[in-house]
């Protein structure tokens, strides 16, 4: 399994054992707020996102088939969840998924699963941090989503270096890169743009892009 993989289902399993004990202890509200915190802002906005390329190339092979049987599993999991607040939606989106053959009122409840070593925390952090930062510098300098940029990361610690190399296709897919660099000893080229995530440097070369007259 890629990071995403692993971050998202560690995520899933102790979004169980959230919604399982607000709802024993009758704190409705709670329980729906980390349930629409888990789907739409990590499961919706990045793992979908960070999926895509992966559901997109048949050549992935086993890995195409890991993510689309994660994006399943959490899904039809996160129904059940869901279901006590919204029965007709969630029943209607239920019965449409693979395999489902009864009433999700008589499904099993979800169960929390072992969490995943490593979990991957710290890592997808800095990984969803660059990402974010490279599209707020595109937005800012008004490069057109089509475009694919030159990203050139220096780093300092060599564990984020293996976290970066690992996830280089996220990087280039969510943040439309051309030319990716990831290096030690890079000296900032003329005419970017820079940032700063963690101890990781950011620089977007911007010949092309706008004037520099």
């Amino acid at each position: 399994m890629r990071l995403p993989d692993k971050w998202i289902l560690n995520l899933y399993f102790s979004l169980i054992k959230e919604v399982t004990l607000e709802l024993e202890n009758f704190r409705f509200s709670r329980a729906v707020y980390h349930l629409y915190h888990f789907f739409w802002k990590n499961f919706c906005d990045w793992y979908i996102e960070l999926t895509k390329f992966r559901l997109l190339n048949k050549k992935e092979g086993t890995s195409r088939y890991t993510a689309q049987w994660i994006l399943w599993y959490i899904l039809k999991g996160t129904l059940k969840l869901f279901h006590p607040f919204m029965p007709f939606v969630t029943e209607e989106i239920y019965q449409r998924l693979p395999g489902s053959k009864e009433s999700i009122m008589v499904s099993c409840w979800p169960c929390p699963g072992e969490k995943i070593k490593p979990e991957g925390e710290e890592e997808m952090y800095l990984l969803r941090e660059i990402i974010r930062e490279v599209r707020t510098i595109r937005s800012e300098i008004g490069i057109i989503p089509q475009a694919k940029i030159e990203l050139w990361l220096k780093y300092s610690q060599e564990n984020d270096f293996n976290t970066l190399k690992e996830n280089e296709e996220e990087i280039t897919n969510l943040a439309r890169v051309g030319k990716l660099v990831i290096s030690k000893d890079i000296t900032q080229p003329a005419f970017s743009a820079s940032s700063l995530v963690k101890d990781i440097e950011i620089f977007i070369p911007l010949q092309g892009f706008i004037d520099l007259e």
